[in-house]
């Protein structure tokens, strides 16, 4: 068996801890073919970055290649440029204008006192909370109501599972269902003449109103999941570390926090942890001849811990600058919302500042079954009582 071969993305401990495989990869085989995948997997940052950054050379749209795609379910992040750019364009705009710091901020002030009030009440899991937090500012910052903690979170789910059916095909469907259920959901707030976040500057613009409405409605539907993901798994992946390394938490404060801190913590965290393109020719990478229409993994989680761009790698360096983490991706298709994964993971950094002293963790941490994006589903902690 090949050292890729050998990497199984969904392997519990492998999500216990994905970051000595890879480095075990980087070090034997950075560009290495993986028979499961049937794909080449990528693990060192120069790379990684690369096969990101040329949309020209590596496609995010399977149709370049010769795959067939159904037509409604085309959106922003199955598109590469020029044909993503229009819409991006737009949504980017209406996110940014929306008061990110302010919600974030209520945000956490909700989650904090939704902590607290738990003193004395013993054990409980704060990823709960979590995901309460991140719909409710999603929910925000896109303008609709319609969906709670309770409602969205198994459409969360199956399309995180989804994102790994390449190894375990019986993903496919729910993923699929789930995918159909919030573009028909975005579809009917469009419908709703909202008045309120993102929804109300999208539903106004006369470049949107001449787009096919399942593009409109499968890009949004992409944002807002995308939005919940990366909040939910923020929460739990920097809760742990700092409840864990309480002496960090100190070294978080003012500038550092802003300036270089968020972004160490989201280059050590990785929740993110791949995404995929295909070869649009015959090409050759790090010495590696790839095919036209081969898939090309990118573990952008591995790229963040690469010794060659990181000096210590493994240890989480706050003032670290500079610091090209792939937490984000790179490119054409770099995260719509990472001004949003900032703001909150700094909000976050303060929440915990805040409670540290009260809060205690109790148990290991339990992962979603997921590769793709790793993310906690369960971080018991208890609250004691103040004095």
């Amino acid at each position: 068996m090949s050292i890729a071969d050998s990497y199984d993305p969904i392997d519990r401990n492998t999500i216990a801890d994905p970051f000595s495989v890879f480095s075990r990869l980087r070090e034997a085989r950075p560009v290495a073919w993986h028979n499961r995948l049937n794909s080449w997997v990528v693990s060192s940052h120069a790379e990684c970055q690369e096969v990101l950054r040329n949309h020209h050379a590596y496609a995010r749209d399977p149709r370049r290649v010769g795959i067939s795609m159904r037509e409604d379910r085309r959106n922003i992040q199955t598109e590469d440029p020029p044909e993503q750019k229009e819409l991006r364009r737009i949504v980017i705009r209406a996110l940014h204008r929306q008061d990110i710091d302010g919600i974030c901020a209520n945000a956490r002030n909700r989650l904090q006192n939704a902590v607290l009030i738990r003193a004395g009440s013993g054990p409980f899991n704060l990823m709960s909370l979590a995901a309460i937090t991140a719909i409710d500012i999603v929910n925000n910052i896109v303008g609709c109501v319609q969906y709670e903690a309770e409602s969205y979170y198994p459409i969360f789910r199956d399309l995180t599972r989804a994102m790994d059916s390449g190894l375990d095909r019986s993903r496919l469907d729910a993923g699929l269902a789930a995918g159909t259920e919030l573009s028909e959901a975005v579809g009917s707030w469009f419908t709703a003449s909202p008045d309120a976040g993102m929804l109300a500057e999208l539903c106004c613009n006369d470049a949107i109103k001449n787009m096919p409405a399942y593009y409109v409605n499968y890009t949004l539907g992409g944002v807002f999941n995308a939005g919940f993901s990366t909040l939910y798994a923020a929460i739990g992946s920097i809760s742990l570390l700092l409840l864990q390394r309480r002496d960090l938490l100190d070294q978080l404060r003012g500038n550092t926090l802003v300036a270089t801190g968020v972004d160490e913590l989201l280059r050590f965290t990785s929740p993110a942890q791949a995404t995929s393109r295909f070869a649009v020719n015959d090409t050759v990478l790090r010495g590696v001849k790839i095919k036209a229409g081969e898939t090309i993994v990118t573990l952008m989680a591995a790229a963040n811990r690469d010794p060659s761009v990181f000096e210590y790698p493994d240890e989480l360096q706050v003032d670290r600058d500079p610091n090209p983490h792939l937490a984000f991706a790179w490119g054409p298709h770099i995260c719509l919302g990472a001004q949003l994964a900032r703001v909150w993971t700094a909000e976050i950094v303060r929440f915990l500042q805040e409670t540290q002293a009260r809060i205690r963790l109790v148990a290991d941490p339990i992962y979603m079954d997921s590769a793709t994006l790793r993310n906690i589903v369960d971080l018991r902690i208890e609250v004691v009582r103040s004095n």
